[in-house]
């Protein structure tokens, strides 16, 4: 997020799943209306938090009763609409956070995420899920800590340190940018980094290779009973 706001991230391109989710929001705002009993309004609203102007989100929909004149006091929470593929966990990992982070930034206490799955051999929708969701202060409060903490790197011009939660990231990141007929990089900046780096592998390696070696020999001792004893391990 920081690279992001930084401009030194490049524009992520418009996947399958993206334009899946652009085609289908139209259809399942709709089912949603008639299973809710509301009219959505504020499609694609930017809603900003009224005490902190950089805490901003963009909402699929607001949920009214039908027939009112649509004003804020009519508003009973918000609606997220995802797809998702066949057989394809839903991504709660994101969505929870998401819908969270929509609450902090319009003050609602209610959202209820409309998920779709999608057949994509042929485009059809196979099932409809209409999950609430109620305002979690905790969480709120652990993403606002987030959001800070983003802020002030980006107000420094400064990446934050990388840590071994960044590992899949950053490796996504490089795969994106790998050139075939890139000129070798010069890492002597990370000398010390790179020795401890070999060190630990190499010390991985061989405490692996020895708890290989003592699972094979715990198995075979085993023979075909399922299990065994020594004080007290199991």
């Amino acid at each position: 997020v920081v690279r992001d706001k930084l401009g030194m991230a490049d524009e992520e391109p418009v996947n399958a799943a993206m334009e899946r989710g652009s085609r289908w929001e139209a259809a399942i705002c709709s089912a949603a209306e008639h299973l809710l009993g509301l009219a959505v309004v504020g499609e694609q609203m930017l809603a900003t938090h009224q005490d902190h102007t950089t805490h901003r989100a963009t909402i699929d929909g607001l949920p009214v009763p039908i027939g009112s004149a649509a004003t804020i006091d009519d508003v009973v929470g918000l609606i997220e609409i995802k797809t998702h593929g066949r057989h394809v966990r839903p991504a709660w990992d994101y969505w929870g956070p998401q819908v969270q982070w929509q609450m902090h930034c319009t003050g609602l206490a209610l959202a209820v995420v409309v998920s779709v799955e999608i057949d994509d051999s042929d485009d059809s929708a196979v099932g409809l899920r209409l999950t609430r969701i109620e305002r979690d202060e905790c969480e709120i409060d652990r993403l606002v800590d987030l959001a800070n903490e983003i802020e002030a790197w980006v107000s420094m011009g400064e990446l934050p340190d990388l840590t071994a939660s960044a590992l899949e990231t950053i490796r996504a990141a490089s795969v994106e940018a790998w050139t075939p007929d890139a000129e070798t990089v010069d890492l002597s900046h990370l000398a010390d980094d790179l020795q401890r780096f070999a060190a630990i592998k190499d010390a991985v390696k061989a405490v692996e290779d020895e708890r290989d070696a003592l699972q094979a020999k715990l198995i075979e001792a085993m023979g075909a009973a399922t299990s065994g004893v020594c004080g007290d391990l199991r």
